[in-house]
């Protein structure tokens, strides 16, 4: 992941920063960053974290293969509304390929 954080090629919306950079693996790799800047408290990190967790699971099929990509969870993320939480979700991913 430090390799990753360091060299990978970075995506901003105003919900999420993706990090991406390509691997050999046939499969794409997630690693979801929620800091304790974004909320103090740990269940609502966990809470986001578990959103976009699902979102990529059910859309794993549509991603880009070949890829290792970080997505850092913003501060706005927290007061989005659910439709303007995926929506940029779904916008921002598909900048990636």
């Amino acid at each position: 992941m430090t390799a990753l954080m360091r060299y990978g090629r970075r995506v901003s919306s105003p919900l999420f920063q993706l990090v991406v950079q390509s691997t050999p693996l046939p499969q794409p790799r997630f690693v979801f960053v929620v800091g304790r800047a974004v909320d103090k408290r740990a269940v609502i990190r966990n809470r986001l974290r578990r959103r976009v967790a699902e979102y990529i699971r059910i859309h794993l099929g549509d991603m880009p293969s070949h890829r290792d990509i970080a997505v850092i969870i913003k501060k706005e993320a927290v007061g989005a509304r659910r439709d303007d939480f995926y929506a940029t979700l779904k916008q921002i991913l598909a900048r990636v390929r």
